[in-house]
């Protein structure tokens, strides 16, 4: 994925590309600071299915929020994760 590709998705800017692209995880908060939120999204090339994370800042008040600043693409692959959750009941046996 190109960085101006990234930029019209985040944008929602036409971009001859940008239709290739699936979002799988859209718009997830990563952190924080005083000012600035930290993003991502993981899209997934329709073409080749490759997924593409899209990372980005952009500010938290209307006087900051110019967009998003600091686009980073980056090639990604899937990975299987077990999670453990703890309930308050037994499991059956």
């Amino acid at each position: 994925m190109k960085i101006e590709t990234a930029k019209a998705i985040l944008e929602w800017e036409d971009d001859d590309d940008a239709e290739n692209f699936v979002a799988v995880i859209e718009g997830e908060q990563t952190g924080s600071t005083r000012w600035e939120g930290q993003y991502r999204s993981v899209y997934q090339d329709k073409r080749d299915l490759s997924h593409w994370e899209i990372s980005w800042s952009r500010g938290l008040t209307e006087m900051q929020d110019d967009g998003p600043k600091g686009v980073k693409v980056n090639q990604v692959w899937p990975h299987d994760v077990t999670v453990t959750v703890f309930k308050r009941e037994q499991p059956a046996d």
